[in-house]
């Protein structure tokens, strides 16, 4: 393999796609049953629950059917109900920070016993992530494999995470934004249970003047929020705003997650230096980088694989918030990207970079234990700015 082969992409060939695939998911199915195997009655060796996140939400549910669901943001009494279902030998506590609409899905599930509340949460959200690859790749020849083998699958498997959820409601809402722009809306108003990933969504929908998504994303946020009034009380909504200060604080800036685990600007700063407000500057700087870029492909004419791509990674790095199990979210992504370079042509190293995006959710969280680096973040930095150089800043297109 030489170095015109690295630069052009022909180096990952059909075969090459296929081993890589078929390793990967090995590997995924030897974790997933290496997990279950050192369980007992839901618990892991470690002492933390099977499906880990997923916790949160089963509890959650239990609670909304005892008629608490005020209480699921006092993480107090959440941490009490999470005992109480999993027992004296629960050795970790998984906090509850979605907004209240989201009670409605930890609603369902904690109608199933939890272990088979957590396989079908897995499977369906799994199910609508491929989906929604099938859908952008136009159901192309050898999709499948490469998307049931990518890393994050495994990744957010053992995690129990929505992160499945989050790229379906993402990758279809870009897939149907030209076709369907009032079901792209539902789509996005839905994915409002993510909060930290919409931030750049409405100036990009108001840029390129996709208005009827604009504003039915917003009739969908709202009936949502007053579904959740109507249902679960007003006294959800003074109980959620009051637990985002102390999220803040324990979960995103004491780094009780992990700096590991979290795959931001913001995290390697506070990473190496604890320094809360050089981490914020840094991270603000290149969040006011992607913020241009977004408006700015949206107002020109930009390829629609390529804005979604760039809406995509600029809104997973534009938050301080993004976990290497969230990295499912560029699954979209490096599909929407395939997808244009296989109708015009890939430009040079692309194919390299979307493959190297592709493995890192499986290095991320060693190598940032190990070096520092968040390498995830930084690969995904790399596709940004160059998709844009050759997109967006391009001569042709000022």
């Amino acid at each position: 393999m030489d170095m015109s082969q690295l630069r052009s992409g022909s180096f990952l060939n059909a075969e090459r796609r296929k081993v890589y695939s078929i390793i990967t998911l090995i590997v995924t199915i030897a974790g997933l049953i290496y997990m279950f195997s050192r369980t007992d009655a839901l618990i892991m060796a470690d002492g933390q629950p099977i499906g880990t996140d997923f916790s949160n939400v089963y509890t959650a549910g239990s609670m909304i059917h005892e008629g608490r669901a005020a209480d699921v943001w006092d993480w107090g009494q959440h941490a009490q109900a999470m005992k109480d279902i999993f027992g004296s030998r629960l050795d970790a506590y998984y906090a509850w920070h979605y907004p209240p609409f989201f009670l409605f899905i930890a609603s369902v599930f904690a109608f199933l016993p939890y272990l088979w509340a957590l396989i079908l949460w897995q499977l369906s959200t799994l199910a609508g992530f491929t989906y929604s690859i099938k859908k952008i790749m136009a159901e192309r020849p050898g999709w499948l494999l490469p998307t049931l083998g990518f890393p994050a699958v495994f990744v957010n498997m053992g995690h129990g995470q929505n992160a499945f959820l989050t790229a379906m409601l993402f990758g279809l809402s870009m897939f149907y934004l030209n076709k369907k722009p009032i079901l792209a809306g539902i789509l996005i108003g839905l994915m409002a249970y993510k909060p930290q990933f919409g931030f750049l969504i409405p100036l990009a929908l108001l840029a390129g003047g996709y208005y009827k998504t604009f504003f039915s994303a917003g009739i969908t946020v709202l009936i949502m929020s007053a579904l959740a009034t109507v249902t679960f009380g007003m006294d959800i909504w003074p109980a959620f705003m009051e637990s985002m200060t102390l999220t803040r604080d324990i979960i995103l800036e004491d780094g009780s997650t992990g700096w590991h685990k979290i795959q931001s600007a913001f995290s390697a700063i506070m990473n190496w230096t604890g320094n809360v407000t050089v981490a914020y500057a840094v991270h603000g700087l290149i969040a006011l980088f992607i913020t241009a870029t977004i408006f700015l492909a949206f107002r020109k004419p930009v390829a629609h694989e390529d804005r979604a791509a760039l809406l995509i990674l600029g809104s997973l790095m534009f938050t301080p918030y993004m976990l290497d199990y969230d990295m499912v979210v560029v699954g979209p992504a490096i599909a929407f990207l395939v997808y244009r370079g296989l109708k015009s042509g890939f430009r040079p190293w692309e194919v390299l970079l979307l493959l190297l995006l592709w493995f890192a959710p499986l290095l991320t969280r060693p190598l940032m234990m190990g070096t520092g680096i968040p390498v995830g973040f930084l690969i995904m930095c790399i596709i940004f700015v160059k998709t844009a150089k050759d997109s967006v800043y391009t001569s042709s297109l000022l």
